[in-house]
């Protein structure tokens, strides 16, 4: 079906017409456009007949060549005020079976040979694309990006950001939107956290990682401050890791130190 795209269109003939017309009348043309499709007139009755037509010229749907009595039935004269509708072909709905049928194969793998694709928003003809590394899901509930659900059973890979030493700073290479953990493996000189980029959410975690070559001043950019509970340190311990664990606070705007190790 090539009329309006996602619209089952009805309408009303104008003026009689007989069975061998190729001109069908209509009372409201602009609901029709010029691609094209089949009809069904009298729906439902003894003078029910589908009409193949490709388009429209002045306030008429204009009949294919042959398109009169199509898919079973006969080509009769019918009344004005006679409902016409749009509908699909039954080689249409065949078609979308078949496509569906070879899209997912029974394990619930997409075949990747046969994704259907449309062309200008109608499906005039079905045909295939490559895909690959698609796979359906075959059972469960599926989570949604906008949803407020609860995961069960599912581990969340933190967002590892990793150098070896900075010369001053850490720059911008570290983000909130980006990084979960920052570790820095081997600092060979005083290091100062800048305020991360990004935009963080409340109570979001970032958890940061020095190890000096030796014992390495620290200091912190405007974004950090200190708790009740852990004081933010200003120097690494020789060449020991030390770990600084930070949540993010809206109400402060500032990365709040929960956690020093």
């Amino acid at each position: 079906m090539r009329f309006a795209q996602g619209e089952n269109i009805s309408d009303t003939i104008s003026s009689s017409i007989g069975a061998t017309d190729l001109t069908i009348p209509v009372n409201s043309i602009s609901k029709w456009n010029s691609n094209g499709g089949n009809i069904i007139i009298d729906r439902n009755t003894a003078a029910q007949e589908i009409i193949v037509v490709t388009g429209v010229s002045g306030s008429s749907l204009v009949v294919a060549s042959g398109g009169r009595g199509f898919d079973g039935t006969t080509g009769v004269g019918h009344n004005s005020g006679a409902t016409v509708e749009s509908v699909p072909f039954a080689k249409d709905w065949n078609d979308l079976v078949t496509t569906l049928l070879n899209l997912v194969v029974l394990a619930g793998t997409v075949d990747s040979t046969k994704i259907p694709v449309v062309s200008g928003g109608y499906a005039t003809t079905l045909t295939t694309t490559a895909a690959t590394g698609v796979t359906l899901p075959t059972t469960g509930t599926l989570s949604t990006l906008a949803g407020t659900e609860t995961l069960t059973n599912k581990r969340v890979t933190p967002r590892v950001v990793t150098a070896t030493s900075y010369t001053t700073d850490t720059g911008t290479s570290l983000s909130s939107d980006t990084t979960d953990i920052f570790i820095v493996t081997a600092q060979a000189g005083a290091l100062k956290f800048n305020n991360p980029s990004g935009t963080p959410t409340d109570g979001q975690k970032l958890w940061l990682a020095v190890t000096g070559t030796a014992a390495r001043a620290l200091t912190y950019d405007t974004a950090y401050e200190s708790s009740a509970g852990a004081t933010l340190p200003t120097t690494t311990v020789t060449t020991a890791r030390i770990d600084i664990g930070l949540v993010y606070r809206t109400d402060t705007s500032k990365w709040h130190c929960v956690a020093v190790s």
